[in-house]
């Protein structure tokens, strides 16, 4: 299935519900491709926003934070982890007071700029287990998108 490029990406599409995170960890691990959860991202800029204690429609506070943050996703034999800052808070994102907020930092017009908006749900990668893609640099959309 190989398109002779090594830098694709597959974006995969549709509503709540429909199994695009099943279906995209599934090819992720067929294909080797490294599968980026977005819905993760948006829980994990959620959970800096609360620790913070910006409120989700205080853009310029958003957008200052997400320019100084380091987001990353280390794959390790769990799975996969997000570290914000060098600190693991994978375990913090589906906790009912994330879930409870996600949505109202999500409409937040700079928590949806890139890397997080467009950002593929499978992104092809050589980086062994254990080691880190920065989000933000692998991320960053072409610059024809």
């Amino acid at each position: 299935m190989s398109s002779g490029n090594e830098n694709s990406n597959i974006a995969i599409d549709g509503p709540a519900g429909a199994g695009k995170s099943t279906v995209a960890r599934r090819a992720a691990e067929a294909l080797g491709y490294i599968y980026i959860d977005t819905g993760a991202m948006y829980r994990a800029v959620t959970w800096i926003c609360r620790q913070r204690q910006i409120r989700p429609d205080d853009e310029k506070s958003v957008r200052e934070l997400l320019e100084h943050i380091s987001m990353e996703i280390k794959r390790d034999a769990k799975g996969q982890r997000i570290y914000i800052d060098g600190r693991e808070v994978t375990s913090f994102l589906r906790t009912n007071e994330i879930s409870n907020h996600v949505s109202s930092y999500a409409r937040n017009s700079e928590v949806r700029r890139p890397p997080l908006q467009n950002c593929p749900f499978l992104l092809r990668s050589s980086v062994p287990d254990g080691e880190a893609v920065s989000l933000r640099q692998t991320l960053s959309p072409p610059e024809e998108w």
